[in-house]
């Protein structure tokens, strides 16, 4: 925790204390001269990007228990050097193979791999705990991390936790105008540039808006009320899929995508569709998905 506030009243001084300023100031006390130390929470979110030397254990004044600290080398070729990434620093107790095994997926996403993962526990295990640490990574590497969680109450609500993805994707607050979401669609449909197979009977951008917003619970656009897949249920389920991963796919090209879903076992079915359907792109994107569940036996899983 750290305060900052004016000292005695002040107006040309302020003061920054708590136990992390602290700790900061003691480990700045036993780094050698011209040097740069880190303690384990910033050595396991950095170390994808900094090579580190030997861990040193050190007793700093006011501070309880030993703690262990890595003098930072060099930048870390992340391309060149993938299989050579140091091992976590043991945040949850336990779970280095698996920290491992996550650390190894985003390095090599950030490189251009993608990968589909599947973390399967029962309900207390530890699960979230060890994705919320992958997710810490993931954000400071300047990866893209979509999260989306399945409800036991709405595990029959078409296409719930899609919506959830695509909001995110979106970048919507969680109450935005029905007309400006349609125009964040557009702009996004329009961005996108996955020719071939994938689109080639969705048809034109104003029907795969349709087919997005249809998605996302939207209100049907009054001029496009006659669409060809209205009538069709089936097709229009296989249209909104291959609608979906276009423009994930899309996006996926400027930016590596991580997509999180979180309770698999509630997960709707129209949504768990379109996700499997997602999940094929992982062998030629930047694109992770991500599923937590309790069962080998969850649609995602």
């Amino acid at each position: 925790e750290v305060t900052v506030g004016l000292v005695a009243g002040s107006t040309t001084e302020v003061s920054v204390t708590g136990s992390a300023v602290n700790r900061a100031s003691r480990l700045q006390g036993v780094a050698r001269a011209g040097t740069v130390v880190a303690d384990e929470p910033i050595h396991w979110a950095s170390s994808w990007a900094i090579e580190y030397g030997e861990a040193a254990s050190h007793d700093l004044k006011g501070i309880e228990g030993t703690v262990r600290a890595w003098e930072a080398f060099r930048p870390r070729d992340t391309r060149a050097r993938l299989d050579q990434a140091p091992p976590p620093s043991g945040r949850i107790i336990g779970r280095d193979g698996e920290h491992r095994a996550l650390s190894g997926v985003l390095l090599r996403l950030a490189s251009g791999g993608g990968a589909t993962v599947a973390v399967v526990g029962e309900a207390g295990s530890g699960k979230s705990a060890l994705v919320a640490v992958a997710r810490n990574v993931a954000h400071g590497m300047g990866l893209r991390w979509l999260d989306a969680r399945a409800h036991s109450y709405a595990s029959s609500e078409p296409y719930g936790v899609l919506r959830q993805i695509l909001s995110d994707l979106l970048y919507l607050p969680g109450e935005t105008d029905p007309a400006a979401v349609r125009s964040r669609l557009m702009a996004l449909i329009e961005a996108s540039d996955s020719p071939g197979e994938i689109l080639a009977d969705v048809g034109s951008s104003r029907d795969r808006l349709e087919l997005l917003s249809y998605a996302l619970g939207l209100p049907s656009d009054a001029g496009s009320e006659n669409t060809p897949f209205d009538s069709n249920p089936s097709l229009r389920r296989r249209l909104v899929e291959r609608a979906v991963r276009a423009v994930i796919e899309s996006a996926a090209r400027s930016t590596p995508i991580i997509i999180s879903i979180e309770d698999t076992q509630w997960c709707d079915e129209l949504s768990a569709s379109a996700l499997l359907h997602v999940a094929e792109a992982t062998a030629n994107h930047q694109l992770v998905v991500l599923t937590q569940g309790r069962s080998v036996s969850d649609p995602l899983v």
